[in-house]
């Protein structure tokens, strides 16, 4: 007998599709939500890279330009130096005219009367109308020519005290007089020899530097720096660009863009032209970037005049010529097109300054930017806005899972760039603002040209050091309604969907 097993229904193996199903959807799930979750991630790294790529570019062009503007400044504290030995006349070739009148006049008194009891000394060496020099060595030789006047004078009347008989009482008077105006005689001549070996010092060995650092060196390094501001914002991009490539399949931009409006750039602008009459010539760049140099270099030869040239006062007339060359040469190179015979296209040399900082109207460290109601204009100058977008997410199960990101998914980062050198203004008189937000970053406080302008005062200046502190940081967004319609048709999608939901602005 065969036994036949029952039949059975096919009602259970059709339930059983229901679970798998089910099963199916929420690895489905899992698996899109994986890969839009990973998606966003790295959108997100790629923007905070992205955004801080490119501010390191700006703050790298930053600090690169603070350097050259430092060179500039130092070799034109040298030329200023070297041009207050002789002066213009000097290193063109004019004729400084010199008082031999009275001189001459003084001398035949003093051969007349005086040559009996000493012959007079050094009139052949000081008789000359005219130097070769002007400013400094100029000056003295004047001043050498009064003060040999003086003595040829004292000369003679000692002269008529020693010999004219009605006088014999006073003999011995007048023997001292001559002497002692013989011994001024031979310090005029010792420091009219010394300036004559100062001249060609300046001439022959001073001057070919200068003429090789200020028409050459100085426009060259200039230059530089204004390629520099023109191309860091280029850098800026591409740096974005390529650091956002690492994360995958990532479109970066930035913002401001570098052909947008507004665009991206540095936050500094020229300084105006100066002029011999500017209000503020005293606090500008180029005068600020020389000035302490100028006061620091100083001291020795000023040192060294006084105790080898005091009759001559040339101490006193190098401080007031270096002085007068600091203001002129700044004036000078913020006119002149000194790179026409150097660089085709010259530009005068007019250093950078950040925006929005004006000795006359807001002066360093008290620019609008830099007070809590300014913080907005701020954020326009100094900050970086980095976009990155990661194409649509292909979907897992659609249509039960549709696509949610038809515009790709996107992440957005705030960078600023920033100095970290102290910010305190002004804190004492005469001397420099502390500004660590400026295109001169003193590292120690520096002098105002004020502080150097009154003869045998503030002469104890420390060596100006310079600390390039510009650098980066992630901040949190506050430009993001700014760059709103500024990007792709996507992203300005996912944009207007972010800026309503403030709460993920850096995510999408």
């Amino acid at each position: 007998m065969i036994l036949q097993s029952p039949r059975r229904s096919g009602n259970i193996l059709l339930i059983s599709i229901f679970p798998f199903l089910a099963l199916l959807m929420l690895i489905a799930l899992q698996v899109n939500t994986a890969r839009l979750v990973t998606s966003r991630v790295m959108a997100q790294h790629a923007a905070d890279a992205a955004a801080h790529a490119a501010a390191l570019e700006m703050a790298r062009a930053m600090n690169a330009i603070t350097a050259l503007q430092h060179l500039i400044g130092q070799l034109n504290a040298l030329g200023a130096l070297v041009m207050s030995f002789g002066g213009v006349e000097l290193e063109e070739g004019k004729i400084f005219p010199l008082n031999n009148g009275s001189l001459r006049r003084a001398y035949a008194d003093a051969l007349r009367y005086g040559t009996t009891v000493h012959p007079v000394v050094g009139y052949e060496l000081l008789r000359e109308s005219k130097s070769a020099s002007g400013a400094s060595i100029g000056r003295s030789r004047r001043r050498l020519q009064e003060v040999m006047t003086w003595a040829y004078r004292v000369h003679a009347a000692g002269g008529v005290l020693a010999t004219e008989p009605v006088l014999y009482k006073f003999r011995g008077v007048g023997i001292r007089l001559v002497n002692a105006a013989v011994t001024i005689e031979k310090n005029v001549v010792f420091e009219w020899k010394v300036l004559a070996t100062m001249e060609q010092l300046a001439k022959h060995v001073f001057l070919p530097l200068k003429h090789i650092s200020n028409p050459t060196i100085i426009p060259y390094l200039h230059d530089y720096s204004i390629r520099w501001a023109e191309d860091a914002p280029v850098r800026a991009a591409a740096a974005a660009r390529e650091v956002a490539r690492t994360y995958g399949d990532i479109d970066s931009t930035l913002f401001p863009a570098v052909d947008g409006r507004p665009a991206l750039r540095l936050p500094i602008e020229h300084e105006p032209q100066l002029f011999h009459n500017s209000p503020y010539l005293e606090q500008s760049q180029m005068v600020r970037a020389t000035t302490p140099w100028v006061q620091y270099y100083r001291p020795p030869i000023l040192s060294f005049s006084r105790q080898i040239l005091p009759l001559s006062r040339f101490a006193r007339f190098y401080h007031e010529e270096s002085n007068g060359f600091t203001l002129k040469m700044a004036v000078w190179k913020s006119k002149e097109l000194n790179l026409k015979n150097v660089i085709p296209g010259g530009r005068p040399t007019r250093l950078f300054r950040l925006i929005g900082t004006d000795p006359g109207v807001a002066d360093k460290g008290r620019e609008i930017w830099n007070v809590q109601a300014g913080s907005a204009r701020a954020d326009e100058l100094f900050c970086i806005l980095g976009f990155a977008r990661h194409a649509p997410v292909s979907v897992m199960g659609y249509p039960a899972f549709p696509q949610t990101q038809p515009d790709g998914i996107a992440g957005s980062a705030q960078a600023m760039i920033y100095n970290a050198n102290p910010q305190n203004g002004a804190t004492r008189s005469r001397w420099q603002p502390v500004a660590g937000w400026d295109t001169l970053n003193w590292e120690n406080e520096v002098p105002e040209f004020q502080w150097g302008k009154d003869y045998g005062k503030n002469e104890n200046v420390p060596q100006p050091r310079v600390f390039l502190n510009w650098q980066v940081k992630l901040v949190p967004m506050t430009r993001l309604k700014d760059a709103a319609g500024t990007q792709s048709s996507q992203l300005n999608r996912i944009l207007g969907r972010t800026i309503a939901d403030r709460g993920i602005a850096n995510l999408h």
